[in-house]
Order: C-alpha cells, then structure tokens, then sequence
C-alpha cells in the first residue's frame, strides 16, 4: 500500500435491516425499495460532502472529511428514511442501520481499506433498525456538537479486532421508546438490582400479566412523593423520594452550580465553594464520570433546560441546589435529577449551624453514593471524606481566595494570596490552602505576572508543604509536574502527572497537562488519548478544546485543527479573544489574508505586543512577502520582551531561511532556559532543520530524543 494514498476519514457503513429476507419473499419490491433507498442516500450524501466509495449489495460505504458532517448526515439519513416511510404500506416500507468510525484509511483503485474501514463495518449491525452506532472516536468530535442525546452501550466485542471497544448509539428526537422489564419492574414497587431473582421470576410474570396494562401503570404512576422529617445528630433532613419507576443508571452527573439564596449577595462565593467540594468527592467514585468545574459552572445563571445540559456535557443525570447563609445558620437544598425527563431521583433540605457544613457536605455526598451504588455491580466502596480544616474562618478565607484566583487578573491574584495566606495563619495545617498558595504563583507566572525563577521556587515550597500535610491532593501534584516540566526533567514531570491522574482519575487539568507533556516527549498516540480523555471531563472548557486543537497542528492535521479552535473560541466568554489562534490555524491551511484579519482583530482585544508581531511576521514569510517580515524581526528585536522568547525569534530566522542565525538564536534560548524550546520536537516550523545535526544536539541536551521528520 502506498502511505502517500493514506489519511484519516470519518467511514459510514450502511445496511437495510432484513432485505435478504425480503428478495427472498420478493424479488421485484425489493429490488424497487433497494432503487428508492439508493436515490434517498446519494442525494444525502451529496449535502454533506460525503463520497460514495461503493455500494455493498444492500448498502453504502462513504468517507466523509469530518466526524460532524458524517454524523449529521446520518440524521438526516434516518429522518428521511422516517419521513419516506410515512405514507408507505408496510411491505414498501424499509429501515436501515448506519455505523461511523474515525479512523486511518488507505485509497486503493477505486476502493478503501484499513482499520477505519473493518471497525466501522463491525459497529454498524449493533445499531437498532433506524439507529446509528458509533464508535468512542467520533463521540469524542461531536457529542458536545450536535443536538442530539449519544447514549453509551459499553464496551463491546467486535469480529477480528483483537480489543474490545466503546460504543455509542444516537437518541433520535422521534424513536419511539417503549418501557423496559426493569422499569416495569420499578413501576410496581419492584428493585431489580438488588432483588435480581425476584425481578426475573416477575418477568416471567409480565407476559402473562399482559404488556399493555403494565405500561399503563408505568405511564400512570402518579403517586404523590412523600416527605418526611428526620433528626440527624441535632440537623434538620426534610427528604422528598421520587418514584423510581424512572429511575436511570446513573454512570454520570453534572453538579451544576448551586445558587445563592443568602440575606448577603456577596455570600456567592460561599455556594460555589460547596459546588465545587461536591465536585471534588463525586468524581473520586469508581465507575462515575464527573464533568469538570469549568464546564458544569459553564452553565451559571443561564436557564438552560437539563437536555440541553445532559446532552452539551454528556451526562445522564444533573445535581442541583441552593444555598442560604444567615448568621450562624446553614440550609443547603439539593436535588438530583434525570436529564431524560426532568423527573428528580431524589431531593432533601440539609439544616446545620455554619460549623457543620462538611458534615452536610459528607451527607449530600453518602446520598449520592447510595443512589449510585445501587446501580453499579460488583464491590462498591464510599470514598474516604475528610473535612480539610476544623475553622470555619480558615474554610471562608480559602472559598475566597479560590473566588479572587479564578478573575485572572493581577488584582484577583493578589487578593488570592491575601485570603490563602490568612487562611494559613487561621490554621497552619490546612493543606489545601497551601496548595491554592501554589496555583496562584503558577498562574501568575504563567500570564507574565511574576518572572520564572521567582514564581517556581515559590510553587514548589507550597505544593510540597501542601503535600506534607495531605498527600492525596491531586492538583498539587499536578502542578508540581508542571514546575518539572518547565525545568526540562521529564521523568519526574511525568510522574506527576501519573500521581495526580492516579487520586483523581476525574481531575481534567491533570490529563490536560499529561498531553501537553506527552506530545513533547512525541508519544503522540498517547498524547490525543489524554486530551480525548481531558475533554471528556471537561468538554466546555474553551483552554482543553485550544490544547486539542494544538495537537492536530503538531501532527500536521491542518483542517481539524482549524475546526477545533473554532469550537474553542465558541466556549470562549468572549470569543474575539481567541481570534489570534484562529489566525495561526487560518495560515496553517493557507488562507493568508484571513489570518492577517483575526491578528487585526486581536489587536483590537488585547493591544499589540510581541507575540502578535512574531505571529506576524511568520504569516508575512510563509506568503513570501520577506521584507515585511523581515521589519517586524527588527521591530521585534528592539522589545524588551523579546529576551523572554529568545526561541520564538530563533523559530522565525529559521522560517525566511536563516538557518544559522536560527540556530544561534536556538543556543541563546537553551542558555536562557527559555519554555518555548519545550515545544521543538512538535511544532512544524521547525520540519525542515530536523535532519540538521544542530537541531539533533540540542533536543538532545534539553533531554528529548529527536525523531527526524520529512519536511511537510
């Protein structure tokens, strides 16, 4: 096979469920629907840029460009053949199955093979008549795209590929869902989890009970939930049990941000310090997906109907809940619901003194547990809680100063300190204040606030005391990868990481950083599972969808590239901001001019500075326009930031083919430790030195194994 024929492609396989059957029964109508069929799909296929590689007896292979484009084609697919069907007699009438994979694919003559091609033909028959199946790879593109629900199916088994795979299938807005055993089950006061024998002997019961009458239970289940009201160690618990005939499997949850209902509006902070602790237990459960703070708060002060929620994260349940604060009073609400029909699991009113609040926390928590448990097989084990800090005016402070540490701003910053610092002093031994001291010098360096040598002596005191005190604090242990990192020992970075994703498989920002670290290394494979993996817990947050997009560049993925930042600026508050990554992806697929226009528009955001102009100056030398390019190097030079970026300066030189300045340049940055030559084994500017034994060397002394490429 030829490489230079090979590429990645969304692969749709088709089928019409029983049309061996059916020439059997009759030969001429089924040759009529396979013509109707033929003429419905190729004229879909068109609308999306899908290419009919060829037909298969009854069905279609088709390549599309995109994930999102085969999948929106495949609706569309399924709707037209609904809407065919419509005014059909029955033996006119014909359903199909549609699988999707993303994958590698190699042109050969007229036909295409590969894994891409075998897994898509495999997932396609464990699509329901009408539905469509696919595979992790294309849910990772587009479940957060599309305003359709994708349930999972688990991992499944598939002819002659040797692991077994995730499959997902699309919940079509007009599939007719009819109750399930277990629901009935439910319906009539039945558990079939914890009584397995019971529900299959009353299963057998149901056929001859008649299915009828018991859907008509189900639908008609209108008994009113009950209230009761318990003491618990002096609280107050006013609970409200939800029918279960509802009931789902719970194997996600969204804890969306609980409101304040305080006298004092500045108590916010205080609500979403409680949202956030929930979030941090939750997602150490084994077997539940937990999205990430910066996509569940996404939703904050929006009136968005749980669908959309349950569908934009991909979850199949949401927790929310107010909190009020008056005096030394406490009342937390909480209610968890099914984003399927907005019909609430449970709901309880927690009532403490201010002092109790972990306790509470632990309650909500054990709650959620329990609900979960009775849903998960096997061994199910409550993770550890323990309240961080026995004073409640450290665990205010430290609230706080995680409300100031998320602004991004110089001020916020420093506020940030002053709250964690005073948290310290209320109580020297709380550990999670030691760690937001270390976020906040990690973050301050990192939006230039604080020089490198200063900030990371300062990150690594902190995280390492935080850890002292608690060594099962995940993030610290993930910003303490990035300070290794930074000083180029990949190992220790590495390991990090590891500890970090090892406390909280859940923790996003850990498997963000893993990427980044892993795409350096050039264990790329490895690198788009974390990033896959990053996304998944926090698909909303407009910094992971940047970093995903930048490993589609690094791979030379120019086109996907481009379609990720998009998604990025999308989620970004204000999406102008994002206009000088667009720029970059704009030029890497050669639309020059429009490039040029979102620097422009950058410009208008956040003023010119060096980066801008160096970003610049590679679009003008890529056009061959050198001489422009050329004065904005000199204009570059003369900016007192420019020593800070010693390697963005040697990666231009080396772009208008100053190769030796370039690597002059190069040597002065190693000097510098400069970041930026972090990056030299994946950013294609450098394609063309990779077989210069200069470039070799100095991967070599920076610690990376250099893997020459051909110039792309």
């Amino acid at each position: 096979m030829n490489d230079s024929n090979r590429r990645l492609a969304a692969i749709m396989f088709t089928d019409i469920v029983g049309y061996s059957a059916l020439a059997q029964k009759n030969e001429t109508v089924s040759l009529e629907i396979l013509e109707d069929h033929r003429k419905l799909l190729r004229t879909i296929f068109g609308q999306f840029g899908g290419i009919e590689i060829k037909t298969t007896g009854d069905g279609f292979l088709a390549e599309f460009a995109s994930a999102l484009q085969a999948v929106r084609c495949a609706i569309d697919i399924q709707k037209a053949v609904t809407d065919h069907n419509t005014d059909l007699e029955r033996d006119r009438q014909f359903e199909i199955r549609i699988g999707i994979h993303v994958g590698d694919i190699v042109h050969e003559d007229s036909d295409v093979l590969g894994d891409g091609v075998n897994i898509a033909s495999r997932i396609e028959p464990l699509a329901e008549p009408g539905g469509i199946c696919l595979t992790e790879q294309v849910y990772d593109h587009v479940h957060n795209k599309v305003e359709v629900h994708i349930a999972r199916l688990g991992r499944k088994h598939l002819k002659n590929i040797d692991l077994p795979m995730e499959v997902y299938r699309v919940v079509l807005p007009w599939e007719k869902r009819d109750p399930t055993v277990s629901q009935i089950v439910q319906a009539l006061g039945g558990h079939q989890n914890k009584r397995a024998k019971g529900a299959k002997v009353f299963a057998g019961t149901v056929a001859g009970v008649g299915v009828a009458f018991l859907v008509f239970l189900l639908l008609n289940n209108t008994s009113p939930p009950q209230k009761v009201a318990v003491g618990v160690e002096g609280r107050t618990v006013n609970k409200i049990n939800a029918s279960e005939a509802t009931a789902p499997a719970i194997r996600s949850i969204a804890v969306l941000p609980f409101s304040n209902n305080s006298p004092d509006a500045t108590d916010e902070f205080f609500a979403d310090g409680i949202t956030e602790e929930l979030i941090s237990v939750i997602s150490k459960i084994e077997g539940i997906r937990v999205p990430a703070r910066t996509s569940a708060f996404a939703f904050k002060g929006k009136n968005v109907e749980p669908g959309i929620i349950g569908r934009k994260l991909a979850v199949d349940s949401i927790l929310t809940g107010s909190v009020r604060r008056d005096g030394e009073m406490l009342k937390i609400t909480a209610e968890l619901l099914n984003v399927d029909d907005v019909f609430p699991v449970w709901r309880e009113t927690f009532e403490d003194k201010l002092t109790g609040i972990f306790n509470i926390q632990e309650e909500i928590a054990r709650k959620i547990a329990g609900s979960l448990e009775e849903e998960i097989s096997g061994d199910f084990e409550m993770p550890q809680i323990h309240p961080p800090t026995a004073k409640i005016e450290a665990y205010k402070c430290y609230l706080k100063g995680r409300q100031s540490w998320r602004s991004r701003t110089e001020e916020g910053f420093n506020e940030a300190l002053a709250c964690f610092q005073k948290a310290i002093s209320e109580d020297p031994q709380y550990a999670q204040a030691y760690s937001g001291l270390a976020d906040t010098y990690h973050l301050m360096n990192r939006y230039g606030f604080l020089a490198d040598d200063v900030a990371n002596e300062q990150v690594r005191a902190y995280a390492q005391r935080a850890l002292e005190l608690d060594g099962s604090l995940a993030e610290v242990h993930a910003t303490l990868g990035t300070i290794m990192e930074a000083e180029w020992q990949w190992e220790r970075a590495e390991k990090s990481y590891r500890s970090s994703i090892e406390l909280d498989p859940n923790y996003a920002q850990a498997r963000h950083w893993y990427a980044i670290l892993l795409s350096k290394l050039g264990r790329t494979d490895e690198a788009f599972d974390q990033m896959r993996q990053a996304l998944t817990l926090d698909p909303l947050s407009p910094v992971i969808n940047r970093s995903f997009a930048m490993l589609y560049t690094q791979t030379h993925r120019f086109e996907e590239a481009l379609e990720q930042y998009r998604i990025a600026a999308e989620l970004t508050p204000n999406p102008k901001g994002d206009s000088h990554y667009l720029g970059i992806a704009y030029a890497d697929v050669g639309q020059y001019e429009k490039a040029l226009e979102m620097l422009d528009i950058q410009e208008q955001v956040s003023g010119r500075n060096f980066r801008l102009m160096a970003d610049r100056a590679h679009f003008y030398a890529r056009m061959g326009n050198t001489e422009k390019a050329r004065d904005l190097l000199g204009r570059i030079r003369e900016d007192p930031e420019s020593g800070k970026s010693l390697a963005w300066i040697g990666m231009l030189l080396v772009r208008l083919g100053d190769i030796d300045k370039g690597f002059e340049t190069l040597e002065k940055a190693y000097e510098a430790h400069d970041f930026g030559l972090t990056y030299m084994k994946v950013f294609p500017v450098l394609d063309k030195v990779r077989s210069d034994p200069r470039y070799a060397d100095l991967v070599r002394r920076i610690g990376l194994e250099p893997e020459p490429r051909p110039a792309g």
